[in-house]
């Protein structure tokens, strides 16, 4: 892999994710209906330092600070372009959103081709098969509007790469930057405590933690304190969350419910499902490359899925993994021999 994966490689793949993502997710951007999202309210106004939200989004304050810094010379520019535009303060932040996600979205679709590499996906299968993140409604929907969740699915890639690739880095960046990324972090922080020693050892990821930990609690301290929030107020947010349970499950099992997971990856789904047909020797010819790391991402997308209600949502976080399975079963899956040999026959 690292052979491969010289910085033009590294590059190219970068602005292959960008040029497959720019497209549908300036057109999300452009014709979406802010006023019915409470979501892109809440991340508009913390962009403008404004912290009055609702408190499940108070604390996720990296992409809102990072599209608040060059939210100046955005708007400059977008009024330059289209000065007869009314909204063009408003238009200015959300081209400022649109700017630094579709960025990280895309450092995104890097990592997930760097952890198909690592799993011994060859590069022709990680490419194909990265398409089916890039062309998720919900990886345009994500890169397309002032939202959070693209930091939140790179610091899930991160983590993935770091313990495969045994990158220490990674694994750091993941531990200090994930919990502002999202509170869920704490359902992925145990996959570095579990499958992460070999790259970083207990003494060292312990006192990292904790770090990270006061960090976070000093941050949300200083904000609730600005806010008036009562400390008890945090608690019953999170606890809250366990309501949504049954309500979940009732819409999972539902024809609504198979529609959204569905709608996730779209038709790379049924190379998926495919993957699972063909007998025992078919199965194990992808399915042995998978590990304890990859069931265990999906444990915590489940726990995800469970809490949030957002199944479709939710099910995206699964991603790095589910290109991942696609990309061994065009790899290695006998259904798609034909297709192997296609292609090797024009590559000669």
């Amino acid at each position: 892999m690292r052979d491969f994966l010289t910085f033009k490689n590294k590059f190219l793949i970068f602005l292959f994710c960008c040029a497959v993502i720019v497209g549908p997710a300036y057109t999300t951007f452009d014709h979406f209906d802010f006023s019915h999202s409470p979501d892109t309210k809440s991340y508009m106004k913390m962009a403008e330092w404004d912290y009055d939200v609702l408190i499940t989004h108070r604390y996720r304050v990296i992409v809102p600070a990072l599209a608040s810094a060059i939210h100046s010379p955005v708007s400059a520019l977008y009024k330059a372009l289209w000065p007869d535009r009314e909204e063009n303060k408003t238009k200015g932040l959300m081209m400022s959103y649109f700017m630094i996600n579709t960025t990280i979205t895309s450092i995104t679709g890097l990592f997930i081709y760097f952890i198909c590499l690592s799993y011994g996906a060859s590069p022709l299968a990680s490419i194909l098969s990265l398409i089916s993140f890039l062309v998720s409604c919900w990886t345009i929907y994500i890169a397309g509007l002032p939202l959070v969740d693209s930091l939140y699915i790179l610091i899930i890639a991160v983590t993935i790469y770091g313990i495969k690739a045994n990158n220490k880095t990674a694994l750091i960046f993941s531990i200090l930057i994930g919990p502002f990324a999202k509170e869920s972090y704490i359902f992925i922080a145990p996959l570095i405590l579990l499958f992460g020693r070999n790259t970083m050892s207990l003494k060292f990821q312990i006192p990292l933690f904790l770090l990270s930990g006061t960090i976070v609690f000093f941050t949300r301290f200083y904000i609730d304190k600005i806010m008036g929030t009562p400390l008890d107020a945090n608690f019953n947010n999170a606890f809250i969350q366990f309501y949504t349970i049954p309500y979940t499950l009732k819409r999972i099992f539902s024809f609504r419910g198979a529609g959204e997971i569905f709608r996730v990856w779209g038709l790379f789904t049924f190379i998926f499902i495919l993957g699972f047909l063909g007998g025992k020797t078919a199965k194990v010819s992808w399915s042995s490359r998978m590990d304890v790391l990859s069931i265990g991402l999906l444990i915590a997308v489940i726990i995800h899925v469970l809490l949030s209600g957002d199944v479709g949502r939710m099910l995206h976080l699964a991603s790095p993994i589910f290109v991942v399975a696609v990309a061994l079963i065009l790899d290695r899956h006998p259904y798609f021999t034909m297709f192997r040999d296609l292609i090797f026959t024009r590559n000669k």
